[in-house]
């Protein structure tokens, strides 16, 4: 009777809630139809399969070019009993070509995360993935990929979810800050005071060889807390990859690069409560040249009594997404309320772009939780959000034709059919990714690429036009266990001259074109060094010290004096559980 009693109480809760969030608008704010991009939905065929007993609600997703050809391809993650997926766009749809481009795995090893740039500088993106076995680099060669597992350990009871990419000491060669998660059986409701509950991350120095070592605790960033996402960037100009982290539970940070492989958590207007910060997205939303960043949140979709946890009287739960504008030499505003981006619904992987090429950045964020008992009943169709002439955020997404009402993880953001025009992959747990075409129009645009190499990680590109300055960066890791395409592309509205594109690397080195063509390509790649070696170019006993093949067996939980798993969750837990992470 009890369990009925509570089964009809969650449907009645979910009807009520249902119909609140149906007309729920917490803005005012509207944007003309005729600045509104519109999008054709085209055919994708990934479906994405979550086996939740076996798996956390993750899955990996990236950008990358496998064949020099300037046409992104689109890697999928695949789920515990699922291989992964690679796709092209070509004749109208995504082409399935995961056969024959190598990629494998072992079913029952879920992929959550992804991240690509060409490590051995071969003129090739490779791809580094994160799974429940843990990490793995795919070799592309020529659009071959040939797998290895890196020699890197985990704690027994966590597991890498998603993984950020930067040159933090300037060598050459790509680092890794990997957040990690506890295991499923692991997880408890939601603890913010337990500093022994979660996962370790790990900041993993490359050897130059790409192996790499764990410096996580002699680096500074030694925090045991299940940590969703992270990406790298210079924050303050000073040519140091700085990382931004967004911890489950807790708040987000941002660690200042001190050089000599130390990082220094730096205060925040958000630091002094707590919040459930998942994506990030990254860019200058404001044009003023620095990188602003902005964390979603729970948001407004589930009451904050909730998912208060074990919070104390006097500890401030923050429920909002947070827009952290840069004000330079590390000091922040959170302006979310401002630009009215602070008061929407659970949000995961979100991304700036400018979607109708304006020269104002857009932002898109994927929405709904496949844990969240209402969720079951009405769903969000997910954000896109355009930047408006005074700086505010618009809701475009259904005259836009995106809406995604399903469990949204990440968008993918590129220029797949080569327009110039940025299309959209809805990135979806348990269900299929969904590909818009953006149909374009008459603005007018520049795209800038760049060697993919580690040198080129947190490079910042200026562009000057008709006496306005635009600016954008290399970010690796923007969206949640996502990453975005290496182009840069610049929306020009009606300008029609460029006086000139600037691209500044992390090292200091600067490299300028005057007056390039508009709507093309303006291409800063250079001719590469010989081919830096990997662990499986070495010998053969070195090779299998560094990295090893896949293991006999799953790594087993830690002896009783770690961790003992917690039961299952009960129907009179899930209440308590709605966000058990």
């Amino acid at each position: 009777m009890k369990i009925k009693i509570l089964l009809l109480l969650i449907v009645t809760l979910a009807v009520v809630y249902a119909g609140y969030r149906i007309n729920y608008k917490p803005y005012d704010v509207s944007v003309e139809l005729t600045l509104v991009p519109t999008f054709t939905k085209v055919k994708l065929d990934f479906v994405h399969e979550f086996k939740s007993q076996y798996s956390l609600p993750f899955l990996g997703s990236a950008v990358l070019d496998i064949n020099n050809d300037d046409i992104p391809e689109v890697f999928l993650g695949g789920g515990y009993l699922q291989r992964d997926g690679l796709y092209v766009y070509r004749d109208g749809y995504f082409e399935d070509i995961s056969a024959e481009s190598g990629f494998s795995k072992e079913i029952g090893d879920s992929t959550y995360g992804a991240a690509s740039v060409d490590v051995n500088k071969d003129g090739y993106s490779d791809l580094f993935v994160a799974r429940d076995s843990g990490l793995y680099l795919y070799i592309n060669q020529q659009g071959f990929f040939v797998k290895q597992k890196l020699a890197v350990e985990f704690d027994p009871v966590s597991v890498p979810l998603s993984i950020a990419l930067g040159d933090i000491n300037l060598d050459g060669h790509v680092e890794m800050f990997v957040s990690s998660f506890l295991k499923p059986e692991y997880l408890r409701g939601q603890v913010f005071n337990d500093p022994d509950y979660g996962a370790d991350s790990l900041l993993l120095l490359n050897n130059g060889n790409n192996t790499f070592t764990d410096i996580t605790k002699s680096s500074g960033l030694g925090y045991r807390h299940n940590t969703f996402t992270a990406l790298f960037a210079d924050l303050n100009a000073d040519s140091r990859a700085d990382l931004v982290v967004a911890y489950n539970t807790g708040q987000p940070r941002i660690y200042k690069n001190l050089g000599n492989n130390l990082f220094e958590n730096i205060p925040l207007p958000v630091s002094d409560s707590f919040s459930f910060p998942m994506g990030i997205a990254a860019g200058d939303y404001n044009n003023d040249s620095r990188l602003d960043l902005l964390f979603t949140n729970i948001g407004t979709t589930i009451p904050p009594f909730l998912a208060k946890g074990d919070l104390t009287q006097g500890q401030t739960l923050n429920t909002r997404w947070m827009l952290l504008q840069n004000d330079g030499d590390f000091k922040f505003t959170d302006v979310a309320e401002n630009v009215k981006v602070a008061n929407y619904e659970f949000g995961w992987g979100a991304v700036f772009e400018d979607m109708n090429l304006d020269g104002l950045q857009d932002l898109i964020v994927a929405t709904n939780y496949i844990k969240f008992p209402p969720h079951l009943v009405y769903r969000s169709p997910g954000k896109l959000l355009l930047q408006t002439s005074d700086r505010l955020f618009a809701p475009a997404e259904k005259p836009a034709g995106v809406e995604n009402r399903r469990f949204g993880m990440t968008p993918l953001v590129a220029d797949f059919n080569a327009d110039g025009y940025p299309d959209l992959v809805q990135v979806n747990l348990d269900g299929p990714a969904v590909a818009y075409i953006n149909n374009g129009g008459n603005r007018k645009f520049a795209k800038v690429l760049l060697n993919d190499t580690p040198a080129a990680l947190g490079a910042k590109i200026t562009l000057e036009s008709n006496g306005i300055e635009y600016t954008r960066y290399r970010i690796s890791g923007e969206g949640l266990a996502s990453d975005q395409t290496r182009a840069v592309t610049f929306g020009l509205d009606q300008n029609t001259t460029i006086s000139r594109v600037q691209v500044r690397y992390l090292g200091g080195k600067t490299l300028t074109v005057e007056k390039p063509g508009i709507n093309q390509i303006i291409d800063f790649r250079e001719k590469l060094a010989p081919p830096v070696p990997i662990a499986s170019d070495l010998s053969k006993e070195l090779s299998k010290a560094l990295s090893k093949d896949e293991p006999d067996e799953k790594p087993q939980p830690p002896a009783e004096e770690v961790r003992r798993p917690a039961p299952s969750p009960t129907l009179e837990d899930e209440l308590e559980l709605l966000l058990s992470e």
